[in-house]
C-alpha cells in the first residue's frame, strides 16, 4: 500500500513502510542522506544517486569510500544504474539529466534504516521504485519495483537493465584505493558462477612488491533474485552498448577493469502489473561463506520475480507477478530493536 503522491512532501506509506518523502529532488541541489543500521552496515547516499557503503569501517567498502563533495559527483560512473528501453526510446531513471516530464522523489523510513528513490514517466506509463536496505546475513539489498499505470496498451513490451557499478574488490584497503586505484583494477578479477547468478569480485593476489606468495582470500559477493529470464554482465561497457544500440552482451568474466553487476531482462506488463527484483551484495566474504551462499542459491530454482525482501505488498499486488525466491533475512529495524530492548529491560 502506498499513501500520498510523489509530489507531496511529508509522512507517507510506501510498500507498507512508514516514510518521510521529499519530492522533486531533481530540482534541488544534491544533499547527503545517512541510512543507519542496527548491525555493522554503513551507507551514505546523495540525493542524486551517488553513494558509498560498507561494513564496520572504511577498510571494508562495497563502493569506494569518498567524502561528501565527491559522493555528489560520482553518480555518472559509480553505484546504481537503470535503463529501460521501449522500442527505440531509452529512459534512464534516477540519472543526472532527468527525462522531460518525469516526477522524482526520495523517501527514508521513519526509523532511518531504509531509503527509496521513486520516479514516474507518464509518457511510458511506468513507475519505478528502488529501495536500499540491510540484511545481517546477506549484506546490502537493493530492491527495484517497476509497475504500469492503468493506461496504454494491453501489454507493454520493454527491456530493462539494472545494476551496480564500481565494486571494491575485497583486500583493497582505503589507502590503496585512494593512491593506487589503477593498480587495484589491474589485480581485480570478477567472475560469475556457471550455475547461478552469483558473482565474486576479488584480487588475483595481494598487492606486494616482494618475490613471495601473497594470496588474497576474501571476496566481494553479488547476486540477484527476480527476472527469471535475466542475464548478467560484469562489464560497465555493456551500459554504453545498451544505451546507444539496445544491445546487451552477457559477460561472466572480467579482469583488469572496475567491475559491475548488470542484470538484463525483457519484460511484458499489462495495466497495473508490476515486476520486482533484488540485487544483493556483501563485503569481505571468506571461501566458506561464498560456498555456503552458492549452495543456498542453488537450493531454490528457478530464480523468479520477487517481492521486496521484507515481504510487503506492492501497490498493485493483485496483478503483480510472483515466484519463489531465496530467502533474504532482513536485519530487524531500529524500531524493532528498541522495542526488544525495552521489553527485556
Amino acid at each position: 500500500m502506498n499513501t500520498g503522491t510523489m509530489r507531496t512532501e511529508g509522512l507517507c506509506e510506501i510498500d507498507g513502510v512508514a516514510c518521510y518523502r521529499v519530492p522533486d529532488i531533481d530540482r534541488m541541489p544534491p544533499f547527503l542522506v545517512t541510512v543507519v543500521s542496527p548491525s555493522d552496515h554503513w551507507l551514505y547516499v546523495s540525493s542524486n544517486g551517488g553513494l558509498t557503503a560498507g561494513r564496520v569501517n572504511n577498510g571494508n567498502c562495497l563502493f569506494p569510500y569518498r567524502t561528501d563533495d565527491l559522493i555528489h559527483q560520482v553518480h555518472a560512473f559509480s553505484g546504481p544504474w537503470t535503463g529501460i528501453r521501449v522500442g527505440s526510446v531509452l529512459w534512464e531513471p534516477f540519472s543526472a539529466r532527468p527525462t522531460p516530464g518525469i516526477t522524482r522523489s526520495l523517501a527514508r523510513s521513519v526509523s532511518g534504516d531504509r531509503i527509496v528513490f521513486e520516479e514516474a514517466n507518464p509518457v511510458m506509463g511506468l513507475r519505478i521504485r528502488a529501495w536500499w536496505a540491510f540484511s545481517e546475513r546477506s549484506g546490502f539489498v537493493r530492491t527495484v519495483t517497476i509497475e504500469r499505470d492503468g493506461t496504454g496498451p494491453a501489454a507493454l513490451d520493454f527491456e530493462v537493465v539494472d545494476g551496480l557499478r564500481e565494486f571494491v574488490a575485497a583486500g583493497a584497503d582505503l589507502g590503496v584505493m585512494q593512491t593506487m586505484s589503477c593498480l587495484v583494477n589491474a589485480y581485480t578479477r570478477a567472475e560469475q558462477s556457471i550455475d547461478s547468478r552469483l558473482a565474486t569480485i576479488s584480487m588475483e593476489s595481494a598487492l606486494s612488491d616482494r618475490a613471495e606468495p601473497a594470496e588474497s582470500l576474501y571476496a566481494t559477493t553479488v547476486w540477484s533474485t527476480g527476472l527469471p529470464d535475466g542475464t548478467v554482465s560484469l562489464s560497465t561497457q555493456t551500459i554504453e552498448s545498451f544505451a546507444r544500440e539496445g544491445i546487451f552482451t552477457p559477460n561472466s568474466l572480467l579482469k583488469g577493469h572496475p567491475s559491475a553487476y548488470l542484470l538484463h531482462s525483457p519484460l511484458s506488463l499489462g495495466p497495473e502489473e508490476s515486476a520486482t527484483w533484488s540485487i544483493v551484495s556483501d563485503v569481505r566474504r571468506t571461501q566458506a561463506q561464498v560456498a555456503d551462499l552458492s549452495q543456498r542459491l542453488e537450493s531454490v530454482k528457478p530464480l523468479g520475480r520477487s517481492t521486496p525482501f521484507w515481504s510487503i505488498p506492492t501497490a498493485s499486488s493483485a496483478a503483480a507477478i510472483r515466484f519463489s525466491t531465496p530467502t533474504i533475512e532482513p536485519t530487524p529495524s531500529l524500531t524493532t530493536c528498541a522495542a526488544v530492548s525495552l521489553s527485556t529491560a
